[in-house]
């Protein structure tokens, strides 16, 4: 993943979205084994109707195109604007009986998992992990997904 050696670049020149997907995201996903190319695998725009609103999830990931993680993407350097989508995020997948969300600008991931069956419903950070001035942590992002991915595909 030759990209993540200019991520420090890339932060301080800032990127859109779609382009953080492309360089940073996308490709991590592939190294964790997801064919990002397959809707059945990764869902663009997933879209989750909520009691409120429909709402838009950046990356659904699939296992046998069963909805399992959510993913939400900004703009390199943006993760300030994640303070809108947290409880957009969590309610959606709440809806859709999804227990893993992730929240990521390339630079640093967030992963959160939440409890359908718990009273509560309230999400925990499983772990966060910056790897600007790092980009060696990209391995251990893919070893996070591969996990993730992996626990539910054995459960059911």
């Amino acid at each position: 993943m030759k990209n993540f050696n200019n991520i420090q670049t890339y932060y301080l020149h800032g990127l859109k979205e779609a382009p953080t997907l492309a360089k940073f995201i996308d490709p991590v996903l592939r190294e964790a084994g997801l064919d990002t190319e397959d809707i059945e695998s990764v869902h663009e725009e997933y879209e989750v109707r909520t009691e409120v609103a429909a709402v838009e999830i950046d990356r659904c990931l699939k296992i046998l195109g069963k909805p399992l993680i959510f993913l939400q993407a900004k703009p390199i350097g943006r993760r300030d604007l994640f303070n809108v989508d947290y409880t957009k995020t969590f309610k959606a997948a709440l809806a859709a009986g999804i227990s893993f969300c992730v929240f990521t600008d390339g630079a640093v991931w967030e992963f959160y998992t939440i409890d359908p069956s718990s009273d509560m419903k309230t999400p925990t950070l499983l772990k966060r992990i910056e790897i600007l001035y790092d980009p060696l942590k990209q391995v251990e992002i893919v070893e996070i997904f591969k996990k993730l991915m992996g626990v539910n595909k054995y459960e059911s």
